[in-house]
């Protein structure tokens, strides 16, 4: 018996962004991501976000179905 994420056909994508700040939330597509606490725990995960105070690099996980189109703002 498949899992309803395999009929859904999903995928993730991780966006990186560079010289950012800590966000209070993270938002996308109406829908609050959750904050890890690593970015191995952020690659375990189907989405979220992670935040490398070190580096200031903000870290995105998106999960969208593969025919949907992804807009970023």
């Amino acid at each position: 018996m498949a899992t309803i994420l395999d009929k859904m056909d999903l995928q993730s994508d991780t966006l990186k962004l560079h010289d950012a700040n800590d966000p209070k939330c993270v938002v996308g597509g109406l829908k609050k991501y959750k904050k890890v606490k690593s970015q191995a725990e952020l690659e375990s995960k189907a989405q979220g976000y992670f935040f490398d105070s070190e580096t200031k690099t903000l870290y995105v996980k998106t999960l969208a179905k593969s025919h949907s189109k992804r807009v970023i703002h």
